[in-house]
């Protein structure tokens, strides 16, 4: 995680895609070995001072670890992600850069739910830091794109049964509508989640489905009106994967872009290596 975000270009409009965040490896790091008072900003500002130092020594940033995360119960990728720009957000909130966070990472939907009893539309911007994208269900598991992903995501939805919508122009009684998103504001860095973890009672299964990503990705059909192109591309820089079967034990690497190419991160191994991989 830490390496995916330290090889971004904030001027450039870049892809990281979490691709099965779910269960952390356990952490053995006792409780009395980082402070509580840690400095989520100036813990970054070592490592990647240290990442590019170039002396082949590999980097454990131990005290990245939130008090939250410590022990040896399982952790999510996702959430510590979470965690750590509302960390960044809130203590750069009184310093020259306390917009970073909300320039960078930050976009906004457009939620339009319109009733179908007397076609009225209301409309609500929604901000988001990153979208979590389910896997659409395929026969034999066949591979599915990110397209398809994003497609599945901003996909109208009917609202009805316990589900009505509330209409103020109904009498506010509850009628059935429908339900769509789009993207109405792009962030300069888009953190995409794919949801390999699914809850079947009484057990969680991990989705296994193949999904496609390309190295340039074209936002148009997902937003809101027309925009040129340049505004809707983005480039893929970064992949933070899950590997194992289960979801309560697994580890994770990452592949991120550097100047000259693709390299995978597994632990204190760095190999460099093509995009295919």
């Amino acid at each position: 995680m830490i390496l995916s975000l330290e090889d971004a270009d904030v001027c450039s409009s870049s892809v990281v895609l979490l691709d099965g965040a779910g269960d952390l490896g356990r952490s053995s790091r006792r409780r009395n070995l980082v402070p509580e008072h840690v400095s989520i900003a100036l813990e970054l500002k070592k490592a990647f001072k240290a990442l590019w130092s170039r002396n082949g020594v590999a980097y454990s940033p131990d005290s990245l670890d939130p008090p939250e995360f410590y022990g040896y119960h399982q952790q999510d990728a996702h959430e510590f992600l979470r965690h750590m720009l509302d960390r960044l957000r809130t203590e750069l909130s009184e310093t020259a850069v306390s917009n970073f966070i909300h320039d960078t990472f930050q976009g906004q939907l457009l939620s339009e739910v319109t009733c179908l009893k007397c076609h009225t539309t209301s409309r609500k911007h929604d901000p988001f830091l990153d979208l979590s994208l389910v896997i659409p269900s395929t026969t034999d598991d066949e591979p599915v794109s990110l397209q398809a992903c994003l497609k599945e995501y901003v996909a109208a939805e009917c609202l009805e049964k316990s589900e009505k919508y509330v209409c103020g122009h109904c009498s506010n009684n509850k009628e059935k509508a429908m339900k769509k998103f789009t993207l109405e504001k792009l962030p300069v860095i888009l953190c995409l989640h794919l949801k390999r973890f699914k809850w079947t009672p009484p057990t969680r299964s991990k989705v296994a489905t193949m999904v496609d990503f390309p190295a340039e990705l074209n936002l148009a059909p997902f937003c809101t009106g027309a925009r040129p192109k340049l505004e809707t591309t983005y480039y893929l820089y970064a992949l933070i994967s899950h590997h194992g079967e289960g979801t309560g034990s697994g580890h994770y690497t990452s592949h991120c872009f550097n100047d000259d190419g693709w390299y995978h991160y597994n632990d204190s191994c760095v190999q460099q290596c093509p995009f295919s991989e």
